[in-house]
């Protein structure tokens, strides 16, 4: 009798995902765009929410916006997050983590850009500068086919040269 497949699972909470202090770099993305070099930052966090800093090139400009991202209570695969005065920004789901919690597939409703809805592979630090999990590799084509490189080594360096 064969195997039946099912769709992978979270086996890491959100909450657990982005209670680090190591960066979380968008490694690839369907996101439309244009961004290079994008991370997540903690800033802090409690049992219910987390203030963290998004930061990303566009072109050779770098921004970062301060977010909020509420873990939900019934689903901890997944947060809701908007801008530091509570605008809505997106809505961040786990479609995969691997066993050790450093990598990730994320489903994003961007609801600040008219709803659209995009495939992020997010890594923390320590897991980009060596080997990225072949599992989370696997799940995101999966589910967003190849997309587009958002990380490369450069990234690591260009933080280092700014400061």
């Amino acid at each position: 009798m064969g195997a039946i497949l099912t769709r992978p699972v979270s086996i890491c909470e959100m909450k657990r995902f982005v209670n680090t202090s190591e960066r979380i770099w968008t490694v690839k993305s369907t996101n439309p765009a244009h961004v290079s070099c994008l991370f997540d930052i903690k800033r802090s966090i409690n049992q219910g929410f987390i203030i963290y800093n998004r930061t990303f090139y566009f072109g050779r400009r770098r921004s970062s916006v301060p977010l909020r991202g509420v873990f939900h209570t019934g689903d901890p695969s997944w947060m809701i997050t908007t801008t530091l005065d509570r605008l809505p920004y997106s809505i961040e789901s786990f479609l995969y983590t691997n066993w050790n919690c450093s990598c990730a597939v994320v489903k994003v409703l961007a609801i600040n850009r008219g709803r659209i809805v995009y495939y992020d592979l997010r890594v923390r630090n320590s897991s980009v500068k060596f080997n990225i999990d072949l599992g989370c590799k696997r799940q995101f084509h999966w589910f967003a086919g190849l997309g587009k490189l958002i990380y490369t080594s450069k990234c690591q360096r260009i933080l280092y040269v700014e400061k």
